[in-house]
């Protein structure tokens, strides 16, 4: 409907400004004629508005402008011929209605009037397809950015599928470790368990989630492992609130906890430390991850975990996040930093 509004005023607007102009100059000039040449021009605009509508339904349904530049500009340069000719006949027959004193003495008018009609559906065949060609350009656009959605969307949820059974598969290995030495921590680890795997199933379809969330989730985690590791582990966690408010893509906290203990705390034997902090810098936030012990080679320094982190920042914050992993005097560090407004290509969360 607004298309139609504007498509109506534009023709309004156009035919009307032409009609303007042309009786300034016949007051300036020919002031006599003045009343006669308003009723010509008016049916003239009249005209030009008739013809032009009905020359864009045929433009919409012969496909005209849906063709090559060369074979477009073929057709509508001979389309304005045929306009320009029936719009002078519709013109002249106007001019013999009122009969405007010294009109068709002979035919010399007839060249330039057909010529300035040219002219006048020439411009009107060229702002229709710029605009045509515009709206053109932005559906395709737009139709090429929902794809891109679909598909980023579809490789989070596989991205998030790999998240959720590496970590299950985690914790039961620690769960199985538990059940014979201390039935009363197994079940204790089994409520930890439970309450990590319902986040995980909550957050399944969300794009980005709390800070605060994930580290409740977290939280459980760290519990399930405490119980494993006992005093082998120290965590220390160091987040301000204006970072916990902070919108971060589900389990990717989870994911770079998890490969701090697998990969720091777990080959160890003596006590080993994971400190979580954050911060806030204006519009971007920063987590950092650090635990005790050495980037091996066994792990390529990154592992599956750490390439689904990066892979998932990646598509939804494309360069503006970044995920980085490196050793310093004896510590293992993974620093993410991020937007905290909401990430470009994902909108809202989708809970």
């Amino acid at each position: 409907m607004k298309r139609s509004y504007a498509y109506w005023a534009c023709q309004i607007l156009g035919w009307g400004s032409q009609t303007s102009v042309n009786l300034m100059f016949i007051a300036l000039f020919t002031p006599e004629v003045l009343r006669k040449s308003a009723v010509i021009y008016l049916w003239s605009a009249i005209s030009g508005i008739l013809i032009t509508h009905f020359y864009r339904n045929i433009l919409k349904k012969s496909g005209w402008l849906e063709l090559s530049l060369g074979a477009e500009i073929l057709r509508i340069v001979t389309a304005s011929l045929v306009l320009a000719i029936v719009q002078t006949l519709s013109v002249a027959a106007a001019y013999f209605i009122v009969r405007v004193p010294g009109s068709f003495k002979n035919l010399s008018w007839l060249p330039p009037a057909i010529s300035i009609w040219i002219f006048t559906f020439v411009q009107w065949n060229a702002i229709y397809a710029s605009v045509h060609y515009f709206r053109r350009t932005r559906r395709v656009e737009l139709e090429k950015l929902k794809i891109e959605v679909v598909a980023k969307n579809a490789e989070l949820s596989a991205l998030l599928g790999q998240v959720n059974p590496h970590f299950l598969f985690n914790s039961l290995n620690s769960l199985r470790a538990l059940i014979h030495e201390d039935p009363v921590r197994a079940d204790h680890m089994v409520t930890e368990l439970a309450s990590v795997l319902r986040y995980s199933l909550q957050t399944g379809k969300a794009r980005t989630v709390p800070l605060q969330t994930e580290l409740d989730a977290v939280s459980a985690y760290l519990a399930l492992e405490a119980i494993r590791f006992e005093e082998r582990l120290q965590v220390t966690i160091e987040i301000p609130s204006e970072v916990r408010s902070a919108k971060i893509p589900p389990m990717l906290l989870q994911t770079l906890v998890e490969n701090a203990i697998k990969h720091g705390i777990e080959p160890q034997s003596a006590r080993g430390e994971v400190h979580i902090a954050g911060q806030r810098s204006g519009n971007r936030a920063v987590l950092e991850i650090r635990n005790t012990g050495r980037l091996r080679s066994s792990t390529n320094g990154i592992g599956i975990g750490l390439n689904n982190a990066r892979e998932r920042l990646r598509l939804l914050y494309g360069n503006s996040a970044s995920l980085s992993l490196e050793e310093a005097n004896g510590w293992v560090v993974a620093t993410v930093e991020w937007p905290v407004t909401e990430a470009a290509h994902a909108g809202t969360d989708h809970r």
